[in-house]
């Protein structure tokens, strides 16, 4: 994933970003709570990429309400923590 998202990254098709959580008070409170945080451990992460829908694919009556490309901010990655996912 990590050189994945650095090549797209690097050549533009992709953006990723990283949750993690600096605010000592936040992290203790993950403590507390019998996670193991610390102030660069990754809680989360997603990319978003831009795409464009092609209204040939949606039904005439829509279709012609919309220019004949929709530009669009794909999500696509979502990631969460493994032992923070209920």
């Amino acid at each position: 994933m990590k050189q994945t998202a650095l090549q797209h990254q690097t050549k533009g098709i992709s953006g990723t970003f990283v949750a993690v959580t600096a605010d000592q008070d936040v992290i203790a409170e993950f403590q507390a709570s019998g996670y193991e945080i610390s102030p660069i451990s990754i809680l989360g992460l997603y990319a978003l990429a831009s795409a464009v829908v092609l209204m040939d694919d949606l039904p005439i009556e829509l279709a012609k309400r919309y220019p004949r490309q929709l530009p669009v901010t794909r999500l696509g990655c979502l990631a969460i923590r493994a032992d923070m996912q209920s």
